[in-house]
């Protein structure tokens, strides 16, 4: 088939697309420069041949079949003051310039409560803020209910029972953790579920998509030690986590960690962490349970207390 691929993030199958009954694919780099490969209708395909450029900021392509979207193509970072910043991804590995935005009509300022920046929970596709203030929980502006000042960790993986509508993570001080299942509508869950005991050896608990390449989305934790572990989703609400496994060490060295979803365009869940003297750091998935050694996108991160 030919090799040299790997110049590209994005490889789309996207049919018959000059009518010799032979399907195509296009390809994309990541300054944003787009490829067609025509196929020969013998198992290989003719010199590529350049399509457009400015494509860099495409999020997503869809051809034959589809390419799972978490939703979510920002960074939400928190000063200490409580202003909210959006980082957009450049689809490089990298962030763009970062902006400002309005929260979705909730509490704003040095007393905000907990905020996360969570993938879709509706079927619009856009990601929502999940926020919890004075132990109410708000998801995009809806009112869900009080009492979630019991959690100390909450955390929003996507698609974790696998009716394909996003959910949440909670974990309580006794480390005890449940799932939410999402009514795909982000108004309202369903009465929380136990699915896990022990979950207090963790700083952090993040989810961002998937890193695996199954498909369903997974979980990542931080234990108090630095090591870092993989909880692969099922896709079944009544056992969502397989067994941990290692992908990393030393990651207590991050006071932030974040599951931002995919910063480099290739449809692959990336990770983040920003160390004490506030460099930004992106851990690119490999998409087989692995990460890729960090590279450093940012500094001056210390600024911000919460980034998600």
């Amino acid at each position: 088939m030919g090799y040299g691929y790997d110049v590209y993030n994005q490889l789309v199958a996207v049919g018959d697309t000059d009518g010799d009954g032979h399907a195509d694919f296009m390809a994309r780099k990541e300054n944003g420069d787009t490829y067609s490969y025509r196929s020969t209708g013998a198992g290989t395909f003719a010199p590529r041949v350049f399509d457009k450029t400015g494509w860099e900021e495409a999020v997503l392509f869809a051809g034959a079949g589809g390419n799972p979207d978490y939703g979510k193509h920002e960074l939400l970072a928190i000063t200490n003051a409580g202003l909210f910043w959006w980082y957009q991804f450049k689809n490089n590995g990298e962030l763009a310039k970062r902006s400002t935005h309005s929260p979705d009509g909730e509490p704003s300022g040095a007393d905000i409560g907990t905020t996360l920046y969570a993938g879709s929970f509706s079927n619009d596709g856009e990601p929502a803020q999940v926020h919890v203030y004075q132990g109410q929980l708000w998801v995009g502006g809806n009112f869900i209910g009080r009492g979630w000042d019991a959690y100390d960790n909450l955390t929003a993986p996507g698609d974790l029972s696998g009716d394909g509508k996003a959910d949440l993570l909670a974990r309580d001080a006794k480390g005890d953790l449940y799932l939410y299942e999402g009514n795909g509508l982000g108004t309202a869950f369903a009465p929380k579920a136990k699915v896990g005991y022990g979950y207090d050896t963790y700083t952090k608990i993040v989810g961002g998509g998937d890193l695996s390449g199954d498909g369903i989305a997974d979980v990542v934790a931080v234990a108090k030690n630095g090591t870092l572990y993989l909880y692969e989703g099922t896709g079944n609400g009544s056992v969502p986590l397989k067994a941990r496994k290692v992908i990393g060490t030393g990651f207590d060295i991050y006071n932030k960690f974040a599951a931002p979803g995919d910063l480099n365009g290739d449809g692959k869940a990336d990770l983040i962490g920003v160390n004490g003297y506030g460099d930004l750091y992106r851990y690119t998935s490999t998409g087989t349970g692995s990460i890729s050694p960090r590279v450093q996108i940012g500094d001056n991160w210390n600024i911000y207390r919460a980034i998600s």
